[in-house]
C-alpha cells in the first residue's frame, strides 16, 4: 500500500531518577506529532479515541508504560470506576481496536507523508513510533500481522533496571522536520491556504498574544516570567528579544502593532489600568484610555478600538456581564462607545478590518453561545448600530483576525473537536458571509491569537497545552491558606473545573473537559470519578439543590445554552429556564433573576415565592448567606460595565461594596465572612469590620475563578491551571 515501509529504531532508555522518561526535546517533538494527528479530519469528533491516544502517548513519554493495563485504562480513560471488570466489560479492547482503525485511516490520507508513524502493536497498549525504512509495512496503524514485534521494540520486563519505552530515536527526526518548517497537519480545503509551520519562541515562560509588524519583520508578544507579564520585541529571523516594559512593575499584555509599524498599543495594569501606546524602544508611553482590553488599530493609525471587558478562557461559563466596544481617537484625545449592551449584548477582542469598513469581535450571547460578529466602524449611534453575525452555532468561535486583503476572517474554533484555526470568506464592506468555515489546521490541539502580516503570506499564533487540576488545602477562618499544604486530587492532563460539594459532603460535582464538556461526580479525595453526562453537548456550571437530590447545570443540548435539571445519578434530564441568573434561595426554592423582568420562582412548582421582593431592583444575587440575611452579588451600572461585588443586608436594606473585580462568592457557615476570587487570588471579607484579607496566593499558576469550601469548611477546594504557551509561525507555501 505504501511505497516506503516503516520500522522502529532502538527505543530510548533513561536511567536514574528520570528512568523511562524522554528528554524534553524528544517529548516536545512527539507531542507536536500527536497534536497533528488529533487535529486531523480523521480524528474529528472521535472523542474517545482522541482521549485514549493522548493518554497512551503521554504515558509512554513519561515512562509509565507499566501502567498501561486494561483495568487502568478503563478507570483512567473511560471513567469506569474502581468496580470495573475487564472480563465483563470489553470497552478497552473495543476502543483500542477502533483507535487502530482510525490511525490507519489517518496514515492512509492526511498522514501518508509523515516522517514517522504511531503504531499500536496487537497484544500491547504501549504505542511505538516508527520511522521509514525500505521494509514494507501493512499501513494499518499496527505492525504487519504476519510479523512479530522486533525484539528492540518489546518492553523490558518490569524488573529490568532500565524501563524501555516504545518510542524510537526517530523523534529527533520529527524535531528536525519541525525546525525545517514542515507542516505536521493537512492544509485547509483549498490548496491556496496551505502553510508550513515553525516554532518561534523557546523561552521557559508563557508567551502569547503575538502581533506581527505589517512588513512581517518584527514580532511583539507578551511573556510571563514568574508572576509578571511584560511585552517583548524581536526580529522574526532572530531569537534575541528585548523587554519593552522592563521599567513597569505592573502587568503589560495584548500588544498590537500600528499600521505604519512604528507604535505598539497594549493593555497595562499600571496607574489603575487601561490602554497605552509606546514606540518600538518602549519609550514615549502614553495613556489612551483609563480602562479597556484588546486594542486594535484603524488602518489610518489614528484610532484604536478596544473592549471594556476581557476574559480568562472562552470556554468558561456565560458572559459575566455585557462588554462594550469603545473607540479612542488619538488626535482628538477622546473615547466614545461604539456599541451598546442594549443592542450588542456582548463584545470582546475586536479586530479592525484592513480597509476600515468593519470591526469584527466575538461575544457570549444571552444563550451562552460564543459567536463572531461584525459592526460598521462608523456612521451609526451605539443605540442604532446593527451587528451582522459571522457564525451562529453551538461551537466556541473567538479570537478573530482579518486577512490582509479583507476577504477572510480568521478565528479560533473547537468545531472539529480541537481548538484550532479556521477562516471564513466575508464581504468586508457589508459583513455578509460568502461561504462556510474552512479549516487552517495547525500542528496543535489548541491554537489562538492569530496575527497576520500585510505582505509575505505570514501569520503567527499562540499554541497552548493546558492542564487544570483540582486541589484541596486545609482552611482555618482568620488564617491564610497555604499552597504548600495543598494536595492534588485529580490527575495531570485531565481538565477538571467548577467543583461543587453535595450538601451531605459525600460527592463533588464538577465539569470535565477532554475535549467534550461533561458533568461528573467524584469523591472528595478525587477518586471514583463518574460521568453523569457523556455526549457531544457542552455541560457546565453544575450546582446542587439544597436537598442534594438534583443538579442544576448549563447546557446547549437544546440548541441554545439553557439551564437544565437532572437527578443526582444523571437521570431525569429536563429543561428549566433559558440562560439567566438562577440561584437556590435559602428557603430551598430555585429563583430566576432575568435582566428584563422581576425575580420569580421556578422550583418546586407552586411554592410561594417569599423572597421575590427581598432584594432591590437592579441587584442580581450570586450567593445567599446561610442565615438568609445577606446576599452577595452585582448591582447594574452604567457603561463601562464593572465587576464590583456587593453584599446586600436585608436587615439594613443597604449595599456594601466588597471588591472592584470580585467573582465566585462563598459564605462561611456563620455568615460572618465572605470568600471571593479577585485578580488570581482568593480573599476574605469580614461583614462586621468591612475589612478584607488575603486567603490564598497561587504564585505564577493560574487560579480558576470557581472555587469552594468543603461542607465542614475545613478544606479549601480550588483548581489550578498550568498552560504552556509558545508563538508559532505559519508561512504560506
Amino acid at each position: 500500500m505504501f511505497e516506503r515501509g516503516y520500522c522502529a529504531m532502538r527505543p530510548l532508555a533513561v536511567g536514574g531518577p528520570e528512568q523511562g522518561k524522554l528528554s524534553p526535546q524528544a517529548a516536545e517533538s512527539i507531542r507536536a506529532h500527536l497534536d497533528s494527528i488529533l487535529a486531523s479530519p480523521s480524528f474529528s469528533g472521535a472523542w474517545r479515541q482522541q482521549r485514549l491516544l493522548r493518554f497512551l502517548v503521554e504515558a509512554a513519554i513519561q515512562g509509565r508504560t507499566a501502567d498501561l493495563k486494561e483495568y487502568s485504562l478503563g478507570v483512567e480513560v473511560f471513567d469506569k470506576g474502581e468496580a470495573f471488570d475487564p472480563r465483563l466489560d470489553p470497552i478497552v479492547r473495543v476502543e483500542v481496536s477502533r483507535l487502530r482503525t482510525r490511525l490507519k485511516k489517518y496514515y492512509d490520507a492526511e498522514g501518508k507523508n509523515d516522517p514517522v508513524r504511531v503504531v499500536l502493536p496487537r497484544g500491547s497498549y504501549v504505542p511505538l513510533i516508527l520511522e521509514p525504512t525500505g521494509i514494507k509495512n501493512s499501513g494499518n496503524g499496527e505492525l504487519p500481522r504476519n510479523e512479530p514485534a522486533p525484539e528492540s521494540l518489546k518492553p523490558a520486563a518490569p524488573s529490568s533496571r532500565w524501563v524501555w519505552v516504545g518510542l524510537s530515536l526517530a523523534v529527533l527526526g520529527v524535531l528536525a522536520w519541525l525546525l525545517a518548517g514542515r507542516a505536521l497537519g493537512p492544509g485547509p480545503v483549498d490548496s491556496s491556504a496551505a502553510y508550513d509551520f515553525s516554532r518561534l519562541t523557546r523561552e521557559q515562560a508563557r508567551c502569547n498574544f503575538p502581533s506581527l509588524s505589517p512588513d512581517g519583520r518584527l514580532l511583539a508578544y507578551a511573556r510571563r516570567d514568574l508572576n509578571h507579564w511584560d511585552i517583548f520585541l524581536r526580529a522574526l529571523d532572530s531569537e534575541e528579544s528585548i523587554n519593552l516594559t522592563a521599567d513597569s512593575t505592573a502587568d503589560d499584555r495584548q500588544p498590537a502593532f500600528s499600521p505604519d509599524g512604528k507604535w505598539i498599543a497594549f493593555r497595562s495594569e499600571r496607574d489603575g489600568g487601561g490602554i497605552f501606546v509606546m514606540d518600538l524602544q518602549g519609550n514615549s508611553v502614553r495613556r489612551v484610555a483609563g480602562f479597556g482590553y484588546h486594542p486594535s488599530w484603524s488602518p489610518d493609525g489614528q484610532r484604536l478600538v478596544f473592549s471594556s471587558d476581557t476574559f480568562a478562557e472562552p470556554e468558561d461559563g456565560p458572559a459575566r456581564r455585557a462588554s462594550v466596544l469603545y473607540v479612542a481617537d488619538l488626535e482628538a484625545n477622546t473615547v466614545q462607545p461604539l456599541t451598546s449592551p442594549d443592542v450588542v449584548y456582548d463584545a470582546v477582542q475586536p479586530a479592525w478590518s484592513p480597509h476600515g469598513d468593519r470591526i469584527a469581535f466575538w461575544g457570549s450571547g444571552p444563550d451562552g453561545k460564543r459567536d463572531l460578529w461584525t459592526v460598521p466602524s462608523s456612521g451609526a449611534s451605539p443605540e442604532s448600530l446593527r451587528a451582522i453575525p459571522v457564525t451562529q452555532d453551538e461551537w466556541i468561535d473567538w479570537s478573530p483576525a482579518w486577512s490582509p486583503d479583507g476577504g477572510y476572517l480568521y478565528f479560533s474554533s473547537d468545531r472539529d473537536g480541537a481548538m484550532n484555526i479556521w477562516r471564513i470568506r466575508i464581504d468586508e464592506q457589508t459583513g455578509a458571509v460568502r461561504g462556510k468555515p474552512e479549516p487552517v489546521r495547525t500542528p496543535s490541539t489548541y491554537s489562538a491569537h492569530v496575527s497576520a502580516a500585510t505582505t509575505g503570506g505570514l501569520f503567527v499564533y499562540t499554541r497552548r497545552t493546558i492542564s487544570s487540576t483540582l486541589h484541596a488545602t486545609p482552611f482555618h477562618p482568620g488564617a491564610p491558606a497555604r499552597l504548600s499544604a495543598a494536595k492534588r486530587l485529580t490527575a495531570t492532563g485531565r481538565q477538571v473545573r467548577e467543583p461543587e460539594p453535595s450538601p451531605d459532603g459525600a460527592w463533588l460535582a464538577a465539569r470535565i473537559q477532554d475535549p467534550e464538556e461533561d458533568i461528573v461526580l467524584l469523591k472528595p479525595d478525587g477518586t471514583d470519578l463518574r460521568r453523569l453526562t457523556n455526549d457531544k453537548f457542552k455541560d457546565r456550571n453544575a450546582r446542587w439543590s439544597p436537598d442534594g437530590k438534583q443538579l442544576l447545570f448549563l447546557t446547549n443540548r437544546g440548541g441554545a445554552f439553557e439551564y437544565w435539571l437532572m437527578q443526582a445519578d444523571g437521570s431525569g434530564l429536563r429543561r428549566v429556564a433559558p440562560s439567566m441568573a438562577l440561584l437556590w434561595a435559602p428557603d430551598g426554592t430555585l429563583m430566576a433573576y432575568p435582566s428584563d423582568g422581576p425575580p420569580h420562582c421556578l422550583e418546586p412548582a407552586g411554592t410561594p415565592c417569599r423572597l421575590a421582593g427581598a432584594l432591590p431592583q437592579g441587584f442580581t444575587p450570586m450567593a445567599w448567606s446561610p442565615d438568609g440575611q445577606f446576599a452577595a452579588g452585582r448591582l447594574r451600572s452604567s457603561p463601562p460595565p464593572r465587576e464590583q461585588l456587593f453584599v446586600y443586608s436585608l436587615k439594613d436594606r443597604a449595599s456594601t461594596q466588597v471588591s472592584e473585580h470580585g467573582f465566585s462568592p462563598v459564605w462561611l457557615k456563620d455568615s460572618s465572612s465572605l470568600l471571593f476570587w479577585e485578580e488570581n487570588r482568593i480573599w476574605a471579607f469580614d461583614i462586621a469590620s468591612r475589612q478584607r484579607r488575603l486567603v490564598l496566593e497561587p504564585g505564577p499558576t493560574v487560579l480558576q475563578q470557581r472555587f469552594t469550601l468543603s461542607v465542614d469548611q475545613q478544606s479549601l477546594l480550588f483548581v489550578l491551571t498550568e498552560a504552556e504557551e509558545d508563538i508559532w509561525l505559519a508561512r504560506k507555501r
